[in-house]
């Protein structure tokens, strides 16, 4: 997108920010339009447009004296056009509204329960709203930071998957399955005790997974041995 293409639409943000602010003072807006309006108008002010194609033309012969101009910076290109940017922009904003709403609601539900009876699945959607509100949130910085969306985390291995690799890595000498059977009976050791002593609920659940990851390879080497024997 030029330059013109970016300001029209900083410029047409700049008119609905304007139109919704005067419809919240006639009662036809709500507080949080008009707050996504103004998001979505930053997010065109710091947006950079893409450097227009400069025009060759015949430059004018000069003394040999006279300085050289330096070289001026290269332009960071966005790694999306304006239109696409405004795009994601308003729909990630409007999400992130919705979320808020959904939280709100169930929130003022909560209110409303008595203390004798079980909110956990009432707090349980409030807390997957309110991560999935935060989620959306680090997007909308991102976008706005680097003109794109980050890129997806690779999605994590399943147990089944875990002990398919393991299996695949697994030495097939009998002497060498051995030796790393005696590398990871102390391993499993320590994780065991660190798992008894700690306190702390966060490490509790941590080394109870390294145990029973390691409680999981140490059977699976044993299950390799006695097929030598």
């Amino acid at each position: 997108m030029t330059t013109q293409e970016w300001k029209t639409q900083r410029n047409k943000a700049a008119a609905n920010l304007e139109l919704l602010k005067m419809k919240k003072r006639a009662g036809l807006a709500s507080p949080a339009d008009v707050q996504n309006a103004e998001a979505i108008l930053q997010g065109l002010v710091n947006y950079r447009p893409e450097a227009e194609p400069a025009v060759k033309s015949e430059a004018p012969s000069k003394p040999e004296k006279c300085p050289s101009l330096q070289a001026s910076q290269p332009v960071d290109i966005p790694a999306m056009p304006v239109l696409e940017f405004t795009r994601l922009l308003e729909e990630l904003t409007l999400q992130k509204a919705g979320f808020h709403k959904e939280m709100s609601i169930r929130c003022n539900r909560l209110k409303d329960i008595p203390d004798h009876e079980s909110a956990k699945e009432l707090v349980d959607e409030i807390d997957d709203l309110y991560e999935k509100r935060t989620a959306v949130a680090v997007k909308i910085n991102f976008l706005k930071a680097n003109g794109r969306l980050p890129e997806e985390a690779a999605p994590e291995l399943t147990v089944e998957d875990m002990k398919l690799k393991f299996m695949e890595n697994l030495p097939t000498d009998k002497y060498d399955l051995s030796k790393l059977l005696s590398t990871l009976m102390p391993n499993l050791s320590k994780a065991r005790g660190r798992l008894q002593q700690s306190k702390d609920p966060v490490k509790k659940v941590e080394y109870s997974q390294k145990v029973a990851k390691l409680e999981a390879e140490v059977a699976l080497v044993r299950s390799r041995l006695k097929a030598f024997s």
